[in-house]
């Protein structure tokens, strides 16, 4: 049986211009603490996925499986030693996903910070990596797709959610802007016992499938614990909600409390993950937001999200927002009041566009 330690984030890969594919890490737990090194093989819809250079693995002291070279040296240092690995680089032309599965310390041999903007984390040890080769999936993937990460005792899977870089993302919160709990708690005991007719906001299921069927792509960011992944996908499905990607922070479950309700810096990690998404899309890939919070506000906007292409869920009422920070004059009465000019807003797609993929 597979404890609640055990886990997987949905994985974003993207088809560039010159046919290589760009992805979001590869985070993948296996119980808390590995007691010892293990091989983690991979399976795209059953089929295992091998390369020629790396082999994925959880070392001895570690929480997440990393990207390793097959030759390395078996004293490599792992994130419980003196020296230990916040988060790698890998030698890529792309940016890096800017989330550290560990938080940096005083003395990590670190060069600099992972942040929004044009600077990279770069590490000592440069063959452990979160981040995939580009080259791991040969496979044309068109449709979202499973993948298995198998250790020889636990097996944890993940969906593959395949992109275009010309797809057109909308980004969504969570909790308080699809569920009507902004607390999460209580949105997983709702979800644990099915009563999501109490829990779910009126009429945004059929407000997001209409924008989806227009082709539009949803991304789903929230800043749950990475554990607590699961039921959130439960909770889309039970729904109906279009699929798409759910992405929580991998920070440990005290952190992740600490950042969303002392320090109130939440908007943070949606701001980092927005930024990398910038570079693995088009400039103008990312249309629109949904969220419940100025935080939220402030993370899109600092992404270049049109200001009219954010909407905020308040109570019963959605408004458009014009600036940070700041509710203009546009204001609807739910969902089902704001679907008329949402759709206005995300158009139909022609559907001569290049890179649609479906994720219905």
């Amino acid at each position: 049986m597979v404890g609640p330690a055990s886990c997987a984030m949905d994985i974003m890969a993207v088809t560039q211009k010159d046919g290589s594919i760009q992805y979001t890490p590869f985070y993948v737990r296996h119980g808390v603490i590995a007691r010892k090194d293990k091989i983690v093989r991979i399976y795209l819809n059953g089929t295992e996925i091998t390369h020629p250079t790396y082999q994925f693995v959880i070392q001895k002291g570690d929480r997440f499986a990393k990207f390793i070279e097959k030759n390395a040296p078996n004293d490599a240092p792992t994130s419980k030693t003196k020296n230990p690995v916040v988060m790698v680089v890998p030698p890529r032309t792309h940016r890096p996903w800017p989330i550290p599965a560990e938080l940096r310390k005083k003395g990590d041999p670190v060069e600099q910070d992972a942040n929004f903007g044009d600077r990279e984390v770069v590490c000592m040890d440069e063959r452990r990596y979160l981040q995939p080769p580009s080259d791991l999936l040969e496979a044309n993937v068109k449709e979202p797709s499973t993948l298995s990460f198998k250790t020889e005792d636990k097996t944890v899977e993940c969906t593959l959610f395949p992109y275009h870089h010309t797809d057109k993302i909308i980004i969504s919160d969570y909790d308080g802007t699809i569920t009507k709990q902004k607390n999460d708690l209580m949105s997983i005991i709702m979800t644990k016992f099915k009563w999501n007719n109490l829990t779910t906001r009126k009429g945004v299921a059929d407000l997001y499938t209409e924008i989806a069927a227009n082709g539009y792509k949803f991304v789903y960011i929230s800043a749950r614990i990475f554990r607590q992944m699961k039921g959130v996908k439960d909770y889309l499905a039970q729904d109906s909600l279009p699929r798409g990607p759910i992405i929580t922070t991998p920070h440990k479950t005290y952190l992740s409390r600490f950042y969303k309700t002392i320090a109130g810096t939440a908007d943070s990690f949606k701001l980092a993950v927005l930024g990398s998404m910038k570079y693995m899309f088009d400039e103008d890939s990312i249309v629109g937001a949904f969220g419940n919070k100025r935080t939220d506000v402030k993370a899109y906007r600092a992404a270049e999200i049109p200001k009219d292409a954010i909407y905020i869920v308040k109570g019963t009422t959605v408004y458009k927002k014009n600036e940070m920070g700041k509710m203009d004059d546009e204001l609807f009465e739910g969902y089902d009041g704001v679907k008329e000019d949402a759709l206005k807003t995300f158009p139909k797609i022609p559907s001569t566009a290049p890179g649609q993929v479906t994720q219905s």
